[in-house]
């Protein structure tokens, strides 16, 4: 199981894991984030993402099909990768990822920002983590202030700048919608959203007619692993047991 992370990361939390023993997980750091921060950003687009992606879990499970899960901004690269890789993919679960450019809204304000107005926004959110959650309508306990000092902390603002520019790019590509089609009709695919943030999520009509499930967290928004861990791991074990397109069922 691979998971990717958003715009901002990381997006694994030990206690969702947990629930998903004894499976192999990855959660890679993406071009420009966490142990790979210092990457030249102007290499930073959707389709070197998913290159990356590609070296980094032939390196752990080769040739072998993968379940991935996608949040926000990973959700693009996932949808990507299945697209360019089929026969690697064996379901993708969808947690609120950019369907449409309206959906990739702080991606095109980060976008329309000089690095320096970036990084003046990320300085001050990384000094008040707390405050960042309450913009985020999330409640601010110990544990996600922890949780979001480590994600604010993961990447430099030029990365988010340069990620930022290439969801909106590629989102905005009149071929999108029809890469996302080709997906749906090929692939398991499982969309997850937090109660209070779908309402903000643009899923066409067809997407939900066509994904092999959906589903809402109650009581959770767009950070799903952040707010409701334990809920997320228990939601994708019983998505990944039932779902016939994993190898461990047939």
């Amino acid at each position: 199981m691979i998971f990717l992370h958003g715009l901002i990361g990381p997006f694994s939390d030990p206690r969702a894991l947990a629930r998903l023993h004894p499976a192999q997980i990855l959660s890679p750091d993406l071009l420009g984030y966490g142990a790979d921060a210092g990457a030249d950003h102007a290499g930073i687009t959707i389709e070197s993402q998913v290159d990356y992606l590609l070296a980094a879990v032939d390196r752990t499970a080769p040739s072998k099909p993968m379940h991935l899960v996608g949040h926000s901004v990973g959700g693009v690269i996932a949808a990507a990768f299945a697209h360019r890789f089929p026969e690697r993919t064996a379901s993708f679960v969808d947690v609120e990822g950019n369907f449409t450019l309206q959906d990739a809204f702080w991606s095109a304000q980060m976008a329309a920002k000089t690095t320096a107005e970036v990084e003046q926004i990320m300085r001050a959110n990384r000094a008040d983590p707390e405050r960042w959650l309450r913009n985020g309508d999330i409640e601010p306990t110990d544990e996600r202030i922890r949780a979001a000092t480590q994600a604010l902390a993961y990447q430099p603002a030029t990365t988010i700048q340069a990620m930022a520019r290439a969801v909106v790019g590629y989102t905005a590509n009149t071929s999108y919608e029809q890469l996302l089609r080709e997906v749906f009709e090929r692939t398991p695919v499982h969309l997850v959203a937090g109660a209070r943030s779908r309402g903000g999520w643009d899923v066409p009509a067809w997407a939900l007619t066509a994904a092999a499930s959906y589903t809402e967290l109650p009581g959770t928004g767009h950070m799903v692993m952040l707010e409701a861990p334990e809920a997320f791991g228990k939601l994708l074990a019983e998505l990944f047991t039932t779902s016939p397109a994993d190898p461990a069922a047939s």
